[in-house]
């Protein structure tokens, strides 16, 4: 659910993520690259290396997203039976 007063996305009360700070570290929205992932991390990794990694992190997003997905469609459905 995100909360346009609060500018917040929240599956539930107990995870929220503050999508200004998103927007702070990625202004412009670029995608992750074996370049940028070597200057963040410090690692000195090979392209194939760090392309494993960047396909690693998208697939544990998206397996995360489901997940809070899911737990907020349960959040909603528990909360009408109150």
């Amino acid at each position: 659910m995100v909360n346009i007063a609060r500018n917040t996305w929240s599956a539930s009360p107990e995870y929220t993520i503050n999508i200004d700070e998103m927007k702070r570290l990625n202004p412009n929205n670029e995608p992750l690259t074996p370049e940028k992932l070597r200057e963040l991390s410090g690692l000195d990794l090979s392209d194939e290396e760090a392309q494993k990694i960047i396909w690693s992190i998208k697939r544990f997003a998206r397996v995360l997203y489901g997940f809070a997905t899911q737990q907020q469609v349960v959040n909603n459905e528990n909360k009408e039976k109150e």
